[in-house]
Order: structure tokens, then sequence, then C-alpha cells
């Protein structure tokens, strides 16, 4: 049996599938985005995604001041 440690190559970020709700306009917004940058640039899914979540926590603080102003 082959498992996702035994699937990832030397050095690279293994994967996982994680499991979050959130509403339907952001989720398509970000499928957008994702498909927009993946079709422009040609990278894997996966690669363009990890992009994204990762610019988003580089900016946590604005993040945190539009949760506020959603109250």
């Amino acid at each position: 049996m082959t498992t996702s440690d035994d699937a990832t190559p030397a050095g690279a970020d293994p994967a996982t599938r994680r499991s979050w709700y959130v509403s339907a306009a952001a989720a398509d917004e970000l499928a957008g985005a994702v498909d927009d940058l993946h079709y422009e640039l040609r990278a894997p899914k996966h690669v363009v995604l990890a992009a994204i979540i990762r610019t988003g926590l580089a900016h946590l603080d604005e993040a945190r001041e539009r949760v506020r102003g959603a109250d």
C-alpha cells in the first residue's frame, strides 16, 4: 500500500486534505482565482492554491480587520 509519505518526492512539502465551510461566493471567487492563475501560468492547481493561501497568511492583519468589520 502506498501512503502519501511514500508518494511525496524527497524535499517536497507533503500534501494534506482539510475541510472548512465557507460562503458559496467566497468559494466561487477562490476557484476562479485558482483557475485564472493555473491557466495563465500553467502551474499545477495545488501550487497555485498554496501560493494564494500563503499570500493571505502574509496579510493576516488585513484579514483580521475584515473579520472585525463583518460584525
